[in-house]
């Protein structure tokens, strides 16, 4: 009997899974949606925060949201290609039993441990804001409050990217291994540099 996920065993799960690039999708959609919703969630908490906030501020955020969710599906869009495409090839494309499509199913389901961070990024993100007071009659103390809030979030941030990076270097790299039917030693080292790439666009 297959894995039931390829979260923990994703090399057996995707040589025996003939269906999973409808779930990788779905986990591709999921994760744009809620990173949307994630984002829609603290400007609102920010929004609550704020004392003597301008007129129309609120509309002029519902729009910066409204662009920002459409940018975010499209970067994850592109970046799922990229990311499925360098896999497919690095291990030796058409060469290979595998297929671009069976490389986008394993890079769309390397999404899933960012999906379960997300919830934890909310509460470390909400526990802070709830303890910020900006009036923004004060630009400079306001500017200032803020700031202290990306350093505070800086760390644990980085400890869960760092947690959410391997897991799906693990995945991308046993996954691919497992639909294209190479050895590890073929994929392992391009999932890294997709790791890398990723955490490095987190610390930006």
């Amino acid at each position: 009997m297959p894995p039931k996920s390829p979260l923990v065993h994703p090399r057996e799960y995707f040589q025996k899974r003939s269906n999973s690039l409808r779930f990788g999708l779905a986990i591709v959609v999921l994760y744009a949606v809620a990173t949307t919703v994630l984002i829609w969630l603290i400007m609102d908490q920010l929004l609550a925060q704020m004392e003597n906030v301008p007129s129309g501020a609120t509309d002029y955020m519902n729009e910066l949201l409204s662009t920002a969710a459409v940018l975010n599906l499209v970067m994850v869009a592109i970046s799922l290609l990229v990311i499925a495409a360098f896999m497919h090839y690095s291990c030796g494309g058409s060469d290979t039993d595998g297929s671009f499509e069976d490389a986008v199913a394993v890079a769309g389901w390397a999404y899933a441990p960012n999906l379960l961070e997300l919830p934890v990024r909310y509460l470390l993100a909400r526990n802070t804001i709830a303890s910020l007071e900006l009036d923004l009659e004060n630009i400079q103390q306001a500017t200032a409050e803020v700031q202290s809030l990306e350093g505070a979030l800086t760390f644990p941030t980085l400890l869960t990217s760092i947690v959410v990076v391997g897991w799906s270097i693990y995945i991308l790299s046993k996954g691919t291994a497992g639909t294209h039917d190479v050895a590890l030693e073929k994929t392992f080292l391009p999932a890294v540099v997709v790791g890398v790439v990723a955490l490095v666009f987190e610390l930006i």
